[in-house]
């Protein structure tokens, strides 16, 4: 394990600084998944490593990969829960899930919610309190290329708590689909890349700091077309401008303010498809 510390942007080694009960080492891209079903939670000011005292249900999720987790506080700070979407499981590597999983990190208990996109591969952030952003992916019909599909959709997921007391477990998942307004590719990618979602393996962060975005301006430089570049630089500088101050907030409340507004956009970067991989810079806008 590394962390990477963001003064000095170095790069430390600390697997050997680690204690606790440490999962097993796994990586993607087998066929099947490691045979661990247990959840890990890493305290990152000690690094130490805790196996969560989930027990066992019908309604829990299999042993997976390809799928995402995130952290969302649909109710209130102080009571999270661990969302799970997707991926492909050891009974049917082949066979892409559109399954949720919540964890409800206060009861310790999952809950099962069928339907929404499947996909495996693909890539979350959190947009909202109660809000993920599911990009890219892709779904498996087999074991041959011809047999796997690259999704190029966007989709909103929302936790929402109700009063179920089944394998529901008293939470209910919304999906709705997002169009993508604009992308921009950042130095090296194609041209092409720029509006291109469906990617295997990308990575997507939400940014919210006005400042954090403006940085992203020089974006623009990368697309040839005289008239798609001029709209690019208008966009980017109506939703990307910096303060007048150029300053970030400042004090807790405008902090907070800022985290309840949510993100101004998503950026999506790298990935693959099946034939080669880019290193294009995708601003999602459309939130």
């Amino acid at each position: 394990m590394h962390t990477l510390d963001l003064e000095t942007f170095q790069w430390i080694q600390c697997s050997k600084l680690v204690k606790g009960t440490t999962p097993s080492a796994r990586t993607l891209g087998r066929d099947l998944a490691a045979d661990d079903k247990n959840v890990y939670c890493l305290d990152v000011d000690s690094l130490t490593w805790t196996r969560l005292a989930i027990p066992d249900a019908p309604h829990n999720p299999p042993t997976l990969q390809g799928h995402v987790t995130i952290i969302l506080h649909p109710v209130s700070k102080d009571e999270p829960v661990l969302i799970l979407h997707s991926g492909t499981s050891n009974q049917d590597p082949t066979c892409t899930l559109a399954c949720v999983w919540v964890l409800d990190l206060t009861l310790s208990v999952w809950s099962v919610h069928e339907g929404g996109p499947a996909r495996t591969g693909h890539c979350a952030t959190r947009v909202a309190a109660d809000t993920a952003l599911v990009v890219g992916g892709m779904e498996r019909g087999g074991r041959n290329v011809g047999d796997v599909k690259v999704c190029d959709d966007v989709w909103k997921m929302r936790v929402v708590k109700e009063g179920k007391g089944d394998g529901s477990a008293g939470w209910r998942v919304e999906w709705s689909r997002v169009e993508v307004l604009l992308g921009l590719s950042g130095p090296g990618g194609e041209v092409g890349d720029a509006g291109i979602v469906g990617a295997i393996d990308a990575s997507a962060c939400a940014v919210s700091s006005k400042v954090s975005l403006a940085q992203l301006d020089g974006g623009v430089d990368a697309v040839d077309n005289d008239g798609v570049a001029t709209a690019a630089e208008g966009i980017t500088k109506l939703l990307f401008a910096a303060d007048e101050d150029g300053s970030e907030p400042s004090t807790e409340q405008e902090k907070d303010e800022e985290q309840e507004a949510g993100p101004r956009a998503v950026v999506y970067f790298g990935g693959m498809d099946l034939t080669r991989v880019t290193n294009a810079v995708r601003v999602l806008t459309s939130l």
